[in-house]
């Protein structure tokens, strides 16, 4: 005599539905764009039915439920183009990337895989498409090492004045600056002067930088105003002098 008469292979598989039931809740998992892994768990939570992959492979090709994969080999490949095209035909501002062109034809019952519509996608937008999506993740600052020819290849000037009277509003205090940075970071000369906007006073500044850097720089980064083109004549001169 048998030790098992009823054929149960010891695992509790709950209540099977009926096929009307089990093949409209997977028609709704299908349209939610759900994975397998959600699909098993959802017939568990919702129909109290436990079955593992292979089973819902079995129901999925039985129904007829469409998948991706099954879409992906059976259509041709007019019929995808068309799919997605009308998608992206709704969309004539290229906001919605892949990941949304597929859950909209998971919705419509007509899925595919995400690589299929990535590629439909990128012949059919070019690289309009991807600019207008993520403007910042594309036009990015090529970042390259910093080379430094030496000191002073590349300085830049300019005066500081947060703490002058017209900021601090303190009656006659005032605080005015004005320094050289070098382009590596290093600040060779900063200092306090009476006036950082009159021309005269940056022009002592400059040449107060020269004497005590030892060098003139090679490339003049500032404003271009009366104090900038004043310190490119004193450069020009000393410069001249030297050659």
């Amino acid at each position: 005599m048998s030790n098992n008469p009823k054929g149960n292979n010891q695992y509790n598989n709950g209540t099977k539905p009926s096929d009307d039931i089990l093949r409209a809740k997977l028609l709704q998992y299908t349209s939610e764009n759900l994975r397998y892994k959600e699909m098993i768990s959802g017939l568990a939570a919702d129909l109290g039915y436990h079955i593992q992959k292979q089973k819902l492979a079995d129901l999925l090709k039985r129904f007829e439920i469409p998948t991706a994969r099954r879409n992906s080999k059976m259509l041709t490949e007019d019929v995808k183009q068309e799919l997605v095209h009308k998608k992206l035909r709704n969309d004539p501002y290229h906001r919605k990337g892949p990941n949304t062109i597929k859950s909209l034809l998971h919705q419509d019952l007509n899925p595919l895989p995400r690589s299929t519509v990535r590629s439909i996608q990128k012949t059919y937008e070019g690289p309009a498409g991807p600019l207008l999506r993520a403007p910042g993740m594309t036009n990015r600052i090529q970042r390259k090492p910093l080379l430094v020819l030496g000191p002073g290849q590349e300085m830049h000037s300019d005066g500081h004045e947060k703490w002058t009277a017209s900021a601090i509003q303190l009656g006659d205090v005032s605080i005015s600056m004005y320094g050289f940075r070098q382009h590596v970071g290093h600040i060779p000369y900063l200092t306090v002067v009476p006036d950082a906007r009159h021309a005269d006073a940056v022009g002592h500044l400059h040449l107060d930088m020269i004497e005590a850097c030892g060098y003139q720089r090679l490339i003049q980064v500032s404003q271009s105003n009366a104090r900038s083109t004043r310190d490119q004549r004193q450069e020009n001169f000393m410069r001249n002098k030297l050659l």
